[in-house]
């Protein structure tokens, strides 16, 4: 499953990047942390961390270019980076995730526990014949879901096609998911 987190980052200026200074805020405390790259009024470019900083003479070389776009398309692509990136190494378990203008909004991970839960949905939506929701809770009126991760998006679309009203709050779910979920 895939969930997103907050953390907090040091960031710098693409044009303010001074090797020296790198390594100093490093080993200041931040080696296992990520020092993103910004460029053109914070639109994101990447991020260094201690250990490509010391495998890359250059510092352009030290930058990790991979992120995800928070879309539509976010369970996919998140899903295919993930599978691709289990097979070689890399050191930091996040990707920083962006919106269409290229802001950081956070990082996502893989939470392979809980990929569990999401089979045991995606089965229930395969065999009608299986207990539902409804089944197992007549009573339940609604359902109100805080909080955005896959689990959680995958959840509300079950109850919806299973006709529970469903109330969702939560920051993430602000923009583009809303209104691609009022339209389920």
């Amino acid at each position: 499953m895939i969930r997103f987190c907050d953390k907090e980052v040091i960031c710098l200026e693409y044009n303010r990047i001074d090797r020296g200074e790198l390594i100093s805020c490093f080993l200041n405390g931040h080696m296992d942390d990520p020092v993103c790259v910004m460029v053109n009024c914070g639109r994101y470019q990447g991020y260094i961390t201690y250990h490509s900083l010391l495998q890359n003479e250059d510092t352009n070389n030290a930058i990790d270019r991979e992120y995800l776009v928070f879309n539509k398309n976010i369970w996919k692509t998140a899903r295919l980076y993930f599978a691709f990136r289990n097979g070689r190494y890399n050191e930091y378990p996040l990707i920083p995730v962006v919106d269409t203008e290229q802001q950081l909004i956070c990082f996502a991970y893989e939470d392979y526990d809980a990929n569990r839960e999401l089979r045991t949905l995606w089965e229930l939506q395969e065999n009608l014949d299986a207990l539902q929701f409804r089944d197992i809770y007549p009573e339940c009126q609604c359902v109100k879901i805080h909080g955005f991760n896959e689990l959680a998006y995958f959840f509300a679309k079950y109850l919806k096609i299973q006709g529970i009203p469903v109330q969702i709050e939560g920051s993430m779910w602000e923009g583009f998911f809303i209104s691609v979920f009022k339209i389920m």
